[in-house]
């Protein structure tokens, strides 16, 4: 499943009546271990696969399940645009002092400069068909030989080539 059908499938609150919410807002701050303003508020509630606090809400004899860092963004704040990013990096808490609104873009640039996003460029790609010295040698030779020569000898595409050579493909070679 690709990233944009996951984000589209992500739960939104917006289809919930207020009154609903309303009425969990209580049985959801009673999850909570408040703490000082800039500590980390952990849910103390289920906790999902990937570490995320869940919370279950029933209307009309039918369940949704939210992430409680997003419930707890739009008890405080109100509406959600895309994501709800974490300052403390902490999947567990729903401090809205440590939460903010941010777009797709701004989540994953926040999990590459934590460290959270995986490395899926070069031989660390398992599609990958060329190693780092195959990669190099492409680099560095490909203005004397012919492009499609090349691509042959490896079994690559001629514009895998080409950008190899631009430095669009294993820029770090």
């Amino acid at each position: 499943m690709s990233d944009r059908t996951r984000f589209e499938q992500r739960e939104t609150l917006q289809e919930v009546p207020q009154e609903l919410i309303d009425k969990y807002r209580d049985r959801f701050w009673a999850k909570v271990a408040i703490g000082k303003p800039e500590a980390c508020w952990e849910w103390q509630g289920y906790i999902d696969e990937n570490g995320y606090g869940r919370i279950q809400i029933s209307h009309n004899y039918k369940y949704k399940t939210f992430r409680t860092h997003r419930f707890a963004w739009h008890l405080t704040n109100g509406e959600i645009n895309d994501c709800i990013l974490h300052s403390c990096d902490n999947r567990k808490c729903v401090n809205p002092n440590h939460l903010r609104d941010g777009s797709y873009l701004d989540n994953t640039n926040d999990k590459r400069l934590r460290g959270r996003f995986p490395n899926t460029f070069g031989e660390k790609n398992s599609n990958s068909k060329l190693s780092i010295t195959e990669a190099r040698f492409i680099k560095y030779n490909s203005s004397y030989i012919e492009t499609k020569v090349i691509a042959n000898w490896f079994g690559v595409a001629p514009i895998t080539i080409k950008k190899i050579r631009n430095g669009e493909s294993w820029p770090d070679v």
